[in-house]
């Protein structure tokens, strides 16, 4: 005798998977194997077991200097020492060759159309 698909099952259709059904109490789990780790990870738990028992902390990290320091200037690279940045350029009024705030991101904004749109005529050759 064939049965048809799904036959026997409440929604008619088989079921995808087995269904594992668990007892209403909780069982304890076994424990379970010890999972191998890297020799680092082996050596960084084994310092910080030690740091805990003897109450020895790692060096906490002290910045020398509290901002960037831009290297053609000397002055910190903030809007207070009349510094700007447009993308990954960075305008320095001691630098600048006599240009303004405004003149400069009026030429970086032009530089990025330039690029823009050459970008955009190579790929449309490449489609050609």
């Amino acid at each position: 005798m064939v049965m048809a698909a799904g036959a026997g099952h409440p929604s008619g259709f088989p079921p995808l998977a087995p269904t594992l059904v668990l007892p209403a109490t909780q069982v304890a789990l076994a424990p379970t194997a010890i999972v191998s780790v890297s020799s680092s990870t082996q050596r960084k738990r084994r310092c910080r077991a030690e740091e805990e028992v003897t109450g020895a902390q790692k060096r906490k990290y002290v910045r020398e200097m509290a901002f960037n320091k831009w290297t053609k200037c000397g002055q910190a690279k903030t809007k207070e020492f009349g510094h700007s940045r447009f993308g990954s350029a960075t305008f320095c009024p001691s630098n600048s060759g006599g240009k303004s705030l405004k003149e400069w991101l009026g030429e970086q904004r032009q530089l990025k159309r330039d690029r823009e749109t050459h970008l955009h005529n190579v790929e449309v050759e490449a489609h050609l």
